[in-house]
């Protein structure tokens, strides 16, 4: 069934509907729950931006390129909830995990949470949490070491003297104002930024690749979960060919003053996972990528 044009004005309404829930003042855990009228891919479809005219005669190509995400904004929460999407705090590491440790045995730093039953994404588990960790290597140098752990439960286990230990040895460069999310929905196409997007539109101009790129960037800070990446540097956009398996965006993070978050000079940073690894639930494999003005 097709949206007809006088259903126009009615999702348009709703699109601010949308964006006034997701701003509106109420309590974090409740807000990351709130469901988006834009989940509706009718809606995402009438509400799409139109391609720049030199990408028109790849319209359909870049229409079968869509994949859904969820941008994300921050509240600051000093005790958020197990139960929630969170940057840094603690990670609520469930009974009989340990703590990862890097190569050289330094505990890592505990990044960001996902509550996978918030997004339901096409071959992604449907249940449990994701708990990121970076090396302090990656942490100040935006390449290094990483892990992501995959729990079912939702129990602490006590982890706030690992915690402290890296907090003191990273200083202010990672989160130190804990939050939930506030989750946006939107249907993303291939973004000028993704090495592959020269087999989808060849021939596109650097120019006409960041228009498109930040025609489809709706929040100023890029934090998502799902979609296609941002790279600050043009040059970055050809990192993944290091790893063609390693092709599916998890996480990705902005330097964020809501929550207190640098990466470098206005950097952002990525978490990579094969798509046949993330549809078994196996994230051994997952690839750290970040870069900086």
């Amino acid at each position: 069934e097709r949206l007809g044009r006088g259903d126009a004005a009615v999702a348009l309404f709703l699109k601010f509907l949308d964006l006034a829930i997701t701003r509106a003042s109420w309590a974090g855990d409740a807000v990351s729950r709130v469901p988006s009228f834009l989940d509706d891919p009718r809606l995402q479809a009438l509400l799409a931006p139109k391609p720049p005219k030199k990408l028109l005669p790849h319209k359909e190509a870049l229409e079968r390129t869509l994949l859904p995400r969820r941008c994300f904004t921050g509240r600051s929460s000093h005790a958020p909830s197990p139960h929630s999407s969170v940057l840094g705090g603690e990670p609520g590491l469930s009974t009989g995990m340990e703590w990862p440790r890097d190569s050289k045995g330094q505990p890592m730093h505990f990044l960001a949470r996902l509550r996978l039953d918030e997004f339901r994404f096409p071959g992604w588990p449907r249940e449990g949490r994701l708990m990121f960790f970076v090396s302090d290597e990656a942490a100040r140098c935006l390449r290094g070491e990483c892990r992501v752990l995959h729990s079912d439960g939702i129990h602490n286990v006590g982890s706030k003297p690992v915690q402290a230990e890296c907090e003191k040895r990273f200083g202010g460069h990672l989160v130190t104002t804990p939050g939930t999310f506030h989750l946006h929905s939107y249907l993303q196409p291939m973004s000028g930024c993704d090495y592959r997007f020269d087999q989808v539109a060849p021939g596109t101009d650097a120019k006409t690749k960041k228009k498109w790129t930040d025609k489809h960037s709706p929040l100023p800070v890029k934090n998502q979960v799902g979609g296609y990446p941002y790279f600050t540097q043009d040059e970055d956009q050809r990192r993944a060919t290091d790893d063609p398996e390693t092709d599916v965006l998890l996480l990705q993070i902005d330097s964020d003053p809501q929550f207190g978050l640098s990466w470098g000079d206005n950097g952002i940073v990525q978490f990579f996972v094969p798509a046949a690894d993330l549809a078994k639930g196996d994230f051994t494999r997952v690839r750290f990528l970040g870069d900086c003005l």
